[in-house]
């Protein structure tokens, strides 16, 4: 993900429409859970993406540090979200993203949207996401905006 972000006014509105839509169809605001898999990244850079979908009209839950991908798959339940962004995803903590897919099947919730982000993924690592269920990779120079336009098409779709 983008560290700062050069809000582009139009893709602002693009994606505070979309939600908007979503909103009015689904009868409440799309409602995301932002996890930090890599536990020596700053938490700071997670309050900030945060605050960006926020903006853009999501519910946003945050995941504590150092929470099991079990864990973070029953938040994500209980809360009832309708995505998971993964932030700072590195290549030793792939595997804990399949933790997750799976923990959400056995509770026959894989209609919740998997969506990673992570700045050292080579191509190799985005297969092996896109293998255990990711359905959207986000770029290292994404912006929170364009990142929520994808989830709101996918949730759309």
């Amino acid at each position: 993900m983008e560290r700062t972000e050069n809000t582009d006014q139009a893709i602002l509105l693009q994606a505070k429409t979309l939600a908007d839509i979503f909103a009015t169809q689904e009868g409440r605001r799309p409602r995301l859970l932002l996890s930090n898999l890599n536990k020596a990244d700053e938490t700071n850079y997670e309050k900030h993406i945060a605050t960006a979908y926020a903006d853009i009209g999501f519910d946003v839950d945050l995941a504590p540090l150092f929470q099991n991908p079990k864990d973070i798959a029953k938040q994500a339940i209980e809360n009832d979200v309708h995505a998971i962004h993964l932030h700072a995803l590195t290549p030793k903590t792939t595997a804990m993203v399949s933790e997750i897919t799976s923990s959400l099947l056995d509770y026959d919730r894989e209609d919740i949207l998997i969506v990673v982000d992570g700045n050292d993924l080579s191509e190799t690592d985005n297969k092996t996401l896109n293998d255990y269920g990711v359905h959207i990779l986000l770029q290292p120079n994404t912006s929170t905006q364009s990142a929520a336009i994808s989830i709101l098409k996918a949730l759309t779709a």
